[in-house]
């Protein structure tokens, strides 16, 4: 089981879960720091992280009774992965953007091309999405 964590996919799971816990620690900072300290916001918080593994493992979930489905009907879908693996992506964008903003309220400077790259990076994940919808 460790070894899955050390392979090229297992690697981005493990990013999530360390993403996970710098966003909870600097989060934790932020509201000592601002003396807003509140037992509610920290379950509210571990109820999100919770409910961001719950999203990926239905993503993959998904994902997998697509190919399976792909399978019965002759067809490949192999490409369904993408959506467990998007999910995955655009949720340690979210994260890591969680954990500069708190930062930057800790009043730590952080480097302007990495809070500008993500908002990129998110919109443009926005704009694929949107796209999609306005297709349908």
């Amino acid at each position: 089981m460790i070894e899955l964590l050390f392979t090229q996919h297992g690697l981005l799971f493990l990013l999530l879960i360390i993403s996970n816990i710098v966003d909870w620690l600097t989060g934790w900072a932020k509201a000592r720091i601002s003396k807003s300290e509140n037992s509610t916001a920290g379950i509210m918080g571990i109820i999100r992280k919770t409910g961001m593994w719950i999203l990926v493992f239905v993503s993959f979930l998904l994902a997998y009774a697509f190919i399976e489905l792909g399978t019965i009907l002759n067809i490949d879908m192999g490409m369904a992965q993408f959506i467990g693996w998007f999910t995955v992506l655009t949720l340690i964008v979210n994260e890591v953007r969680s954990i500069l903003e708190n930062l930057l309220e800790c009043k730590i400077s952080v480097p302007k091309i990495l809070v500008r790259g993500l908002e990129i990076f998110d919109d443009k994940i926005d704009d694929l999405i949107s796209d999609e919808e306005e297709e349908k």
